[in-house]
């Protein structure tokens, strides 16, 4: 009998059951979701050097089947379906489509749309010393934050900062889930001396970043804010309530490292000049 791989994880009062026949992916999962493990265990680094596809995918998550014929489609459908499962948890939260970092004096959110970086600014601000949070997701409760410290995906030239990074093969080359080893995990953070910044990608453009008012910080809140249909008028407060707790900036940049050692001038003055 083929033998089924068993992975289960939480947040909150949320639990999510994955089964698979393939150790290689129930493992891969497993560092994806390393902080979500529900007895904490840590499942061995997957050995994915001999992947074959062609041959079947299968799992369960929840008891709905899944069956895939390539790894990294059924390791991305499984990684989108867990998050989707674990942040309903959240699902009456203020919860934004952000990165973000911390340490002990500020915490930095970087929220933007699909391929503003993200990502990639986050792990440039780990290596310079920040404590990883997350790559995309947070929830605002009053004056804390809540991360959802997944492993991040990133492209495979993005920075490093020191932690286990999972190469996957990929349609395009090979994708990274980087694993920090400063972070979080699942613990609140304080929101006392917050930081907000908008990305932009803007092709040659030197690095700048420019402070902006409660009015367009709200605007752009509104397009990073999750399951925000038909609850404005709920999370309205505590999207105001977020808004007058941090210094909310655009910033608006080529290349990452450069845009960090503007951030962090910034960061550090504690003032930003208004656009």
């Amino acid at each position: 009998m083929t033998p089924t791989f068993p992975l289960q994880l939480s947040l909150g009062s949320t639990t999510v059951d994955l089964r698979t026949d393939r150790e290689e992916l129930r493992d891969a999962l497993a560092h994806v979701y390393a902080a979500f493990v529900n007895d904490n265990s840590r499942v061995a680094s997957p050995q994915l050097s001999e992947v074959l596809d062609g041959s079947e995918w299968t799992a369960s998550l929840d008891g709905q089947a899944y069956r895939f014929a390539e790894f990294y489609s059924a390791l991305k459908t499984l990684e989108d379906r867990i998050a989707h499962k674990l942040l309903g948890e959240w699902r009456n939260e203020l919860l934004l489509h952000s990165s973000a970092v911390a340490n002990t004096q500020d915490t930095i959110l970087v929220a933007g749309r699909s391929g503003a970086g993200k990502t990639t600014l986050a792990l440039e601000l780990v290596c310079r010393g920040m404590r990883y949070l997350t790559d995309e997701f947070v929830a605002i409760r009053g004056d804390k934050l809540q991360p959802f410290p997944r492993s991040a995906a990133q492209k495979h030239e993005g920075p490093k900062p020191p932690g286990v990074s999972l190469e996957i093969p990929h349609p395009g080359g090979y994708r990274a889930y980087l694993l920090p080893d400063f972070r979080a995990d699942l613990e609140s953070v304080s929101l006392d001396s917050a930081w907000l910044f908008f990305a932009e990608r803007v092709p040659a453009k030197q690095a700048t970043v420019r402070r902006i008012g409660a009015g367009e910080t709200a605007a752009r809140l509104m397009t990073s804010t999750f399951h925000l249909e038909g609850r404005v008028s709920e999370v309205w407060p505590d999207l105001s309530d977020f808004i007058a707790r941090t210094k909310a900036c655009v910033l608006e940049y080529d290349r990452a490292e450069d845009a960090v050692d503007v951030l962090l001038d910034v960061v550090e003055a504690g003032v930003v000049e208004a656009g």
